[in-house]
Formats: structure tokens, sequence, C-alpha cells
């Protein structure tokens, strides 16, 4: 979501004054999960995900390098081999524009949106920062360096490459996207222009030399406040100069522009799909055709008339309620191979033919789940797509188990280290099963079928003969592994449940939800002994429907006379639930805190907060019972000490949210994986010491 900022302040920082910039040259090291590690990790596994902005891509002038914008720095790649050639780190966030100066002596990358925008400016040659530039807190849009390489337009300013100084123009303007024109006469950004209570995306263009406005061209319709923005997302320039284009996700329309007369000379329409928020467009060097990114894939237009060429998808999406837009296109300089970056990863193009050349792997989005082997020498990460498999002795992806049309949404261990089980969504019809993995085959080896929604959350029992699943469609389901029949259905959340957890004697189930609350269950009766914590949710008393089995009537409520225990409420969804090794305690996240309770009695027991941001996605016991992590939407991992409830370190690194967070088996290590796309290995008692709570 974008956010207007009202006051900009300049700071000119060297590239050492925010943090120490250690660029690898991954050429050398042939290992990027070594590469420019924070203190205390010992492995990145993954890439980091993608730009989601335009312009999250670019080819040097020469055609030699790519630039990839991610969660993690920038990426460069050599455009012919498509090998690794260097990561630039350094931002605190994501990067999410990148953008060659003309000579290719020069790269500039920008992030910004919770901490000040930053834009950096590197030394291709060397992979050096040379300098750092900052303005007020807020996100920036895109970058572009002008024809001539001496200056710069970001953040809705211009400013002098040499003396990275702002210049004194386009003071009172909110821009997202810009472009200059190939003459450099002419600067071209995409704003939102209000009037009243209604507002509509709009481009204008700027006299570079004056800061003088020159045109405004209205680019979608005027809407409600309380409607769609319709911000344009997407403007560029053709090589010629002639003409402007303009892509806008909401309505799904591409414009072209006489650049001269500001006139619109033609408008193209894309078929707008539900959720999509981006729709990308860029010019051939030729002038002749239009390279198209949005919800459907990428299509190549002729221009001006816009007759269709080709349309290529990054990914089948069936008919899964899910669109992965692609958020960015760039051709290379001579025409021939065209980039394209969606949630799934980046891709090379033949412009000709419309073939795949290559996906650079890797670049991955949103690690929602990370766990050990049993015997602690194999970690399971999981994506969207699949699980990923990494041997954590060398670092190296070993596997990946997946499907065709098959979305993973969760996963777990068996205890014996032979198989996985995968919550997973069909996209060809929208099923949604268990899947057992074979880890040694990778094969599946059977689907069980009963959900009538997305599969959340899974577990294992201890003893392996058990499987737990919840799900969107609210309920928790009970499997025999042996026979994939599903034994029972525990019936009594009233919304989405996230996250199951079996007791470590396998006598109790605990069940986190989105209706704010946290279950109880007796295994194997399914009966409800206690219901922490939910807004709406009794404790004493409480009523729910009975376990039941398949071909089972469902009987009248049954009511569960639980002790009278205090009454401690959560007030957000219930992320995470995780058993202490020894049964008598557990732990649950949510966006409103990290909470302990008694197991045996229900008892809330304390909440953990000591002044930190306290929201959490994920919880983990050390394996010894007196540590527990948590995953915070701060970018860290947090650690407290049980026996005394005090929060003892803080692990930071990730450039995103920390969905998942788990201990190594011999609990030396702690495994994290965020919205960054990466998991990052910790060695516990080294990060301790680096980063102990203040």
């Amino acid at each position: 979501m974008k956010t207007q900022v009202c006051r900009f302040t300049f700071i000119l920082l060297s590239s050492l004054a925010l943090f120490t910039i250690t660029t690898v040259s991954i050429a050398q090291t042939q290992d990027y999960s070594g590469v420019n590690l924070p203190d205390g990790a010992i492995a990145r596994l993954g890439k980091g995900g993608v730009s989601y902005d335009d312009r999250g891509i670019a080819f040097s002038p020469d055609g030699s390098r790519l630039a990839v914008a991610t969660s993690m720095g920038v990426w460069l790649y050599d455009a012919e081999t498509f090998d690794e050639i260097a990561l630039l780190t350094g931002h605190k966030e994501a990067v999410t524009a990148v953008a060659f100066s003309p000579d290719g002596t020069k790269l500039a990358s920008v992030s910004g949106f919770h901490f000040p925008g930053t834009l950096k400016l590197w030394e291709v040659k060397t992979e050096k920062n040379i300098a750092t530039l900052q303005v007020e807190k807020g996100p920036n849009g895109s970058v572009a360096f002008s024809p001539d390489g001496t200056k710069l337009a970001w953040a809705g300013r211009l400013w002098d490459v040499e003396t990275r100084q702002q210049l004194d123009i386009l003071h009172n303007d909110r821009l997202f996207e810009v472009a200059f024109s190939p003459d450099g006469k002419i600067l071209a950004g995409t704003g939102i222009s209000a009037i009243g209570r209604t507002r509509s995306g709009v481009i204008k263009l700027y006299d570079v030399e004056t800061g003088q406005l020159i045109n405004t061209l209205a680019a979608t319709q005027r809407t409600k406040l309380s409607e769609s923005t319709k911000r344009i997302s997407s403007i560029a320039f053709s090589p010629d100069g002639q003409l402007l284009v303009s892509g806008s996700a909401n309505g799904g329309t591409i414009k072209l522009w006489d650049v001269e007369t500001g006139r619109n000379t033609a408008t193209f329409t894309e078929k707008p799909e539900p959720g999509s928020s981006m729709l990308c467009v860029v010019f051939s060097p030729d002038s002749t055709k239009l390279a198209v990114g949005s919800a459907e894939g990428i299509k190549l237009l002729e221009v001006p008339t816009g007759e269709h060429i080709y349309t290529r998808r990054h990914i089948d999406i069936g008919e899964l309620e899910f669109f992965p837009n692609v958020f960015s296109v760039a051709f290379s300089p001579d025409g021939t191979k065209l980039a394209s970056v969606s949630w799934d990863g980046v891709k090379l193009w033949d412009v000709e033919t419309g073939n795949n050349l290559t996906t650079l792997q890797g670049h991955t989005q949103m690690v929602d789940a990370v766990a050990f082997s049993p015997d602690g020498l194999t970690l399971a990460s999981q994506l969207v797509d699949g699980i990923q498999m990494w041997e954590i002795g060398t670092r190296q992806h070993i596997s990946t188990l997946a499907e065709p049309s098959n979305f993973v949404t969760c996963f777990a261990y068996s205890p014996d280290g032979t198989k996985l089980v995968t919550g997973s969504a069909d996209a060809r019809n929208a099923e949604h099963t268990l899947k057992l993995w074979d880890i040694e085959t990778g094969q599946s080896l059977t689907a069980l079928r009963g959900h009538t929604d997305v599969v959340i959350g899974v577990a294992y029992s201890q003893d392996g003969t058990l499987l737990a699943s919840g799900s969107k469609d609210k309920t928790v389901k009970l499997w025999e592994v042996s026979t994939g029949e599903n034994i029972a259905t525990l019936q009594g959340h009233e919304k989405t449940v996230f996250s199951v957890a079996f007791s470590p004697d396998g006598t109790k189930l605990a069940s986190g939800s989105e209706d704010t609350s946290i279950r109880l269950w007796e295994i194997p009766t399914g009966k409800t002994l206690y219901t922490l914590g939910g807004v709406n949710s009794p404790q004493v008393g409480v009523e729910v429907l009975p376990a039941v089995r398949p071909g089972e009537a469902v009987s009248k409520p049954q009511t569960d006379h639980a002790v009278d225990i205090e009454n401690e409420t959560i007030r957000a969804p219930v992320f995470s639930v995780a058993f202490s090794p020894d049964g008598m305690k557990l732990a649950s996240a949510s966006l409103d805190d990290i909470r302990l309770w008694e197991v045996g009695t229900g008892q809330y027991f304390t909440t953990l907060t000591d002044g930190l941001g306290s929201a959490s996605f994920s919880v983990a016991f050390s394996p010894d019972g007196t540590k527990l992590a948590c995953g915070s939407w701060e970018d860290r991992v947090e650690l407290w000490e049980i026996s005394t409830q005090k929060h003892i370190a803080s692990f930071p690194g990730h450039t995103g949210w920390v969905r998942a967070v788990v201990f190594s088996p011999d609990g030396t290590k702690i495994a994290s994986g965020s919205v960054d796309g990466t998991v990052l290995l910790w060695d516990v008692p080294k990060s301790i010491k680096l980063y102990p709570s203040k």
C-alpha cells in the first residue's frame, strides 16, 4: 500500500555510515549461501524474493549483466551464462527497483517502506557502494538515470549524480513511477490527482531543465476516495521518443500517448484479474513492440495497433483464487531477450519464439514453514510451489517435493524422518488434500481427502501413528497414518484453524485459530478439555460439537465442564501453538502477544513482552525446554528463557517478517524462515553473545 510522504529530508551518507558493506564476488566463492551473512548466521538458504514493484529488473546498457532487486539486496547475473556474479547488500529492507547508468558504470538501487527511503549508488566494476542518499520514511517508487547520466530521478526529486545533491525543482509533487524521455528533456512521473472526494491516476510531464509542469495526462477514470485509487503502475517512453505508454491494473488498461501533443492515441484493454495489483509495460528497443506483464503472464503486442503476438504464463494458476502477477519486464539492449519477474522467480525468454530460455533459481517468495529432519542432517522449507530439501552440512539444495498444479500450504516430518506430509491445493480442481511423500524417492505416496477448504496446519503424533490437520473449513481432522482413514473431525472453532500440535505423550492436541482461541482436545476421544483466550470463548461450560467419524451424523452439542480458571483474553488470531518437551506448558503466538499456558489445568501462566514489539507468527521450544524462540513481524528472531520469562536475545538479519522458527534436534541451531524468501541458519550460543537483550 502506498502512503503519501509530505515532507522530505535529505541526508547524504557515505557507504559506511549505516552499515559495513562487505560485498563478495560469488564468482569467487561459488556458494551464495555464505555471502554477506549477518553475524551469528551459519548460512542463508535461498536468494530472497524478487521485488513486487515495476522496474525491479534491469539489463546493463551493453547487455552483459542483469540486475535483480530482491529482499536480500541486488543480485547481479551474467546475462549470457545466467551465472551469479555478485550480491550487493546494505539496504535495511527489500530493494524495490534498480537502474543502470547509461554508460553502465553505475547502478542505483532503492528501498523504503518501514525505514527511511534509501538510494544506494554502486560502482559496477568493483561492486562497491559509493554513495547513499536518504529521504523521509515511506515508499518512494522507481528510479531512473537521465540519458546523459548526470541526473537521477527518485522520490519525487531530481538529484545530481556527481555531487549527490538534491536539485531545487519538483518540490510539491509526489511521484511513484518515473521515466526520462530519450533526449533527456522531459521527465514523466505517475501520481494521484485529488479533487474533493475523488481521485484519479495521472501522468505528469516536466521540463527537466526548469522543473516546470508541461502537461498532465488523465490516465485513469476519476473515482471516489473510498474506491480503488486506480494508480498507474508503469510508464515507459518509446526509444524513438515519440510515444509514452502507461499501464494500470485496475481496469487492465494500456494507453499510448503522443508525447508532443499529450493525446491518447490508442487504448488496449487487458483482462483485469481480481486481486491484480500490477500491470507493467515496456517498449522493445526498436519501438515496434510492447511487452506487458500482468496476472495473465507476459504478452507481446504490436505497436501501435496492439495486435497480440503471443502470451506466456509464468505458472499455470488453474482455478485457484490466487493471481501471481508479473511485476516487472525488461528487454535486453539488442531486443533478443526478455526478462520477467513474478512471485515464482525470474525468467528469461527468447523474444522471437517466446520460448523460456531459463529460470534463475533460488528467488523464492515467503518461506512459511521450516523443519529439521529428526536426525538434524536435513532442513525442509515450505514455499507455495513445493518443499525445498537442503543438506545442512553442505548447505546445498537436494531436491524439491512438488507436483504440477499443486500448491503447498503446510508440512511436517514423520518422527522417523522417512516421510513428509503436506497440505496441498490442486490448481486444476481446487481440491484440498493432505499428501504423504517418500523423502528418499521424492514420490507422492497417497492423498488424504476430507477437508472442504485450504489445509493450513498439520502435525504428526510422536509415535507416528496419527496425523492432525487444521483448515480454513474451521475443523480439525484426525487421520490414521497406516490406512489414511479420517478417524475423527473435531468441531468448535468458528474461523480458520492455523496451527495444530500434539503433546509429546500423544494424549492431547492443541489448535490455534483465527477466532482468537486455543482449544485443547483429548486424544483419541476428541473431547474438548479447555478453550483458552478467545475474545468470545468462554472458559467454563464450553459447548462444542463432538468428534465426528466419517459417515456418522452430528449429534447435539456436548458440554465440557472445565475447571474455573483465570480469564486471559487473546484479541488477535493465534498463528502458532507448541508444547514444551515435557508436555507441561503450551506456548502460543498471535499478533497481540506471546503467551504461556499450563497444560494440566488450562491456566494462563505468563505473557512474554519485555517492551518488545510482541506480534509473532511462530513459536518453538528448544529441545531441553529451557528456551523459546519466536518469529517476529519486526524481522527478527526473539529468544526467551523459560525459567525466568526473560528476553535474552534478538537475532536481526531478515528483511521481512519472520514466519517460522525451529530448533535443530541438538538445540545448537535455529532455522528461521521469512517473507523475504530466505531461511537463515543461526548458531545459537554465538548469536546470544552477539545480540543480547538490552
